[in-house]
């Protein structure tokens, strides 16, 4: 929800205390996928007392320094060269997901998924790979780690829906929505189709669909 997405935004500040390991684990609930080198947005590094994120909302990643744990450095850096430049006071981090489940809708979906395990008529070789393949979702999901496709297990999930006008809904000023390059913006979304039709027919090739969402 738009609330939900507002609660997970992360302000971190220069002499701010926080346990690195806790903030590893909010950046991952948050939906940032960790590197050994941060080189794109929504990814993130951590070497030690020292993190590197590239927040969706900047067009620069930032190093952070710990000492112990209180924020010793905040610092732009380069990503050719991996080293710190201009230091500043603080950084905004966004969320790089809109799905924030709790912990009952994550008991949930683990619940659901188990149910699955030996339900999909497949031969024993097939099976084996279908359960672990399904454990490591689960183990995931226990981890809330939102780094992967979680979006693909919200049928599971009764009315949980959100949209961007959802977003517009809670703005206190009108809102215009300009759409610029339609063209550009159809044929996006028409590769995008074709790319997920492809995809599914590889998986329903390779039987590694669920039987009961096979289209």
């Amino acid at each position: 929800s738009v609330s939900d997405f507002k609660s997970h935004i992360l302000k971190l500040k220069k002499g701010q205390t926080i346990i690195p390991e806790t903030l590893e684990r909010i950046l991952v609930e948050a939906g940032y996928k960790r590197e050994d080198m941060v080189g794109q947005m929504g990814t993130f590094s951590r070497r030690g007392e020292v993190f590197d994120i590239f927040p969706i909302n900047s067009n620069i990643p930032y190093r952070i320094d710990f000492f112990d744990t209180e924020i010793e450095t905040i610092k732009v850096f380069d990503i050719q060269t991996q080293r710190g430049t201009k230091e500043v006071q603080g950084v905004k981090v966004c969320p790089n997901t809109d799905l924030f489940l709790t912990n009952d809708e994550i008991d949930k979906l683990i619940f659901e998924l188990d149910k699955l395990k030996n339900k999909q008529g497949l031969d024993a070789s097939l099976q084996t790979i279908f359960n672990a393949e399904v454990d490591e979702i689960i183990s995931r999901l226990t981890l809330k780690d939102r780094s992967f496709g979680l979006d693909c297990l919200l049928s599971f999930l009764d009315d949980f829906r959100c949209s961007i006008f959802d977003y517009f809904a809670e703005s206190k000023q009108e809102v215009l929505v300009v759409i610029d390059e339609c063209k550009q913006v159809y044929d996006s979304l028409s590769s995008g189709i074709k790319e997920v039709m492809s995809r599914i027919k590889e998986l329903k090739d390779s039987n590694s669909l669920l039987a009961g969402n096979r289209p």
